[in-house]
């Protein structure tokens, strides 16, 4: 979700965005939102004896901080780390560790991508398409595998580079003045 504010990764924010606004969902509560990745023939669908599920068919994603409903939606969530839930499991303090998110956060995601896509709108309708690729690194980046990179009219001081390690010290910081 740190990458949210960067308008990157919306894929599952934009899904939890769409159902919050759905009519027939509002009865509902976020409990999570996954995605899983598709099974290919190089990945092979083996569950290990003690009911370990290979990483490559785990859910990834965000769950609520309720232990009582993760443990609802991985069954497998009992003394410590979950079997169907990637990177999901419960610390000796009794608390979820990982990708969790209470109530709040949701609502600030859902409102957050509301924002993005109101502001993505405006600039659209205003013929607004200003270059300014992003870069975290190397490995992710908005140029990375565009075909129209040697042609492209960008140079580097049009890059948002992206320092999360940055606002994460920043984040701590606050954490610690509060």
């Amino acid at each position: 979700l740190k990458y949210l504010d960067y308008g990157l990764y919306l894929q599952l924010p934009t899904y939890a965005y769409i159902a919050s606004k759905d009519e027939k969902l509002k009865n509902y509560e976020f409990s999570g939102m996954y995605i899983n990745s598709l099974i290919t023939t190089k990945n092979k669908i083996e569950i290990s004896k003690d009911g370990f599920i290979p990483k490559h068919l785990q859910l990834a994603g965000y769950t609520i901080n309720n232990i009582e409903i993760a443990q609802k939606i991985d069954t497998t969530l009992k003394g410590n780390k979950a079997k169907f839930i990637s990177s999901l499991w419960i610390n000796k303090s009794n608390s979820l560790i990982s990708k969790v998110c209470s109530k709040d956060e949701f609502n600030i995601m859902t409102n957050k991508v509301d924002e993005l896509f109101v502001n993505a709108n405006k600039k659209i309708r205003n013929n607004e398409f200003e270059i300014s690729p992003f870069f975290i690194d190397e490995n992710r980046n908005a140029c990375r595998y565009c075909s129209y990179m040697d042609i492209c009219y960008k140079n580097e001081s049009q890059y948002k580079v992206i320092n999360l390690k940055a606002d994460d010290e920043t984040n701590e910081e606050a954490k610690h003045d509060e």
